[in-house]
């Protein structure tokens, strides 16, 4: 027991490490350059049913999302990744539509979102995201024999594309392709997971439209303070 106990702090540890990382780099001071918050809501909907399930899955998960994020436009923020970005947090929560076998899951996590092309009225950017989900269906070998998870806690690794049309004013439509991961690293066994993809749609509030400052014009960047 003491044992198990010790491989959840582990787990929860690790996980939330890195996803505090990113926020705090996220967070750090960007010269004169305020970062611009954001606000969004998308809904996600599978385009893959779950595989080597018992009952077999007859639908794809759906999900929603919340997030809250900065667009960070500084010269720091450049240095960091040599990018524009969005960066914060997010709490999901899945239905994966198959109650008797996979049930649904519930996490919270962090985000990077480098801009790969932006307009005052379109974006186009890639997302990064790691967290912790709580995973409702266990594995059991009689009365829930599917693999998938074997623990409760587990974590969401996804990697998506994000496209962005300004509405009007504050307002953004977003359009998604995302790939997620849910498992908890064999800490726990049976750990076979499950992936998760699927498009997104949804709205964000955001800055006003706005042109991204030129890097070039800051000249040879200095190196970072350690």
């Amino acid at each position: 027991m003491e044992n198990t106990i010790l491989k959840c702090f582990q787990f929860l540890i690790s996980f939330w490490s890195v996803s505090l990382a990113t926020i705090t780099v996220a967070g750090a001071p960007s010269d004169t350059v305020r970062p611009q918050i954001e606000g969004g809501t998308v809904f996600h909907y599978g385009y893959v049913r779950p595989e080597k399930v018992t009952p077999a899955s007859a639908h794809p998960p759906v999900g929603v999302e919340l997030t809250l994020g900065r667009l960070q436009t500084g010269q720091r923020a450049w240095q960091q990744c040599n990018c524009f970005f969005r960066a914060g947090g997010y709490f999901n929560y899945y239905s994966f539509r198959n109650p008797q076998a996979l049930g649904h899951s519930a996490g919270v996590g962090a985000y990077m979102e480098p801009l790969l092309w932006h307009r005052a009225a379109f974006s186009v950017s890639v997302r990064l995201s790691l967290g912790v989900s709580y995973v409702s269906k266990l594995y059991d070998p009689i009365e829930n024999p599917n693999r998938n998870f074997g623990s409760h806690a587990n974590g969401m690794t996804g990697v998506g594309v994000y496209a962005r049309r300004r509405l009007a004013g504050r307002w953004s439509g977003v359009l998604s392709m995302e790939y997620r991961h849910l498992s908890n690293a064999g800490i726990w066994q049976p750990n076979q997971g499950l992936n998760v993809p699927s498009v997104g749609v949804g709205l964000v509030y955001g800055p006003p439209a706005m042109k991204l400052p030129n890097p070039e014009s800051w000249g040879k960047a200095p190196m970072l303070s350690k």
